[in-house]
């Protein structure tokens, strides 16, 4: 095994073997950055995470010492999977409101009318029943369908709480009217 310095120089000198060296030495890590984002495809997050390890080839300026070469790329990946993630966790914090549990998708639309008019009944029934601070949000989550990013800036409030709020709302709404999701 080569070290560090030499792989980096063969790079920059164009030899194409040498960065398939490097991509093996940082392998264990992109795999393991690539699991961690379990909601997306594992190929894709691995050849994202190559293509970080190619720009951080490109754009390192200095590469003496073993340990600080290790540390830029490990820092580079790092830094790529914090910034995937926390897209990915702000997709599915839009999305929970419509896709994953489609409960407040089916309350928003409801096939028949009589049928929307009963599910509406029992939404004020049940809103009316809540503390004031709760009764904000249901409406933001339910008539406005805002997500809980949106909720939080405009209510100035976390948006753990409001993730946390919205769940017991969806809970303690199953549970009284036997609504299955």
């Amino acid at each position: 095994m080569k070290d560090f310095k030499c792989i980096l120089t063969e790079i920059k000198q164009g030899n194409k073997n040498a960065f398939m060296e490097l991509l093996e030495q940082f392998r264990p890590l992109i795999v393991k950055y690539s699991n961690l984002l379990y909601k997306d495809d594992f190929e894709d997050m691995k050849s994202e995470f190559t293509t970080t390890l190619w720009q951080a080839v490109c754009n390192i300026k200095k590469y003496d010492i073993n340990k600080q070469i290790v540390r830029y790329f490990s820092n580079a990946l790092r830094m790529r999977f914090l910034e995937l993630y926390r897209e990915s966790r702000s997709y599915n914090d839009h999305c929970l409101l419509a896709g994953d549990y489609d409960f407040y998708q089916n309350v928003a639309d409801p096939v028949s009318q009589n049928d929307h008019l009963i599910t509406q009944l029992d939404i004020n029934k049940y809103i009316n029943s809540l503390s004031e601070n709760m009764k904000l949000i249901a409406h933001y989550i339910i008539n406005l369908q805002y997500s809980d990013s949106e909720i939080a800036k405009h209510l100035q409030m976390s948006r753990q709480y409001i993730n946390r709020i919205r769940r017991k709302i969806r809970d303690d709404y199953c549970k009284r009217f036997n609504y299955g999701y």
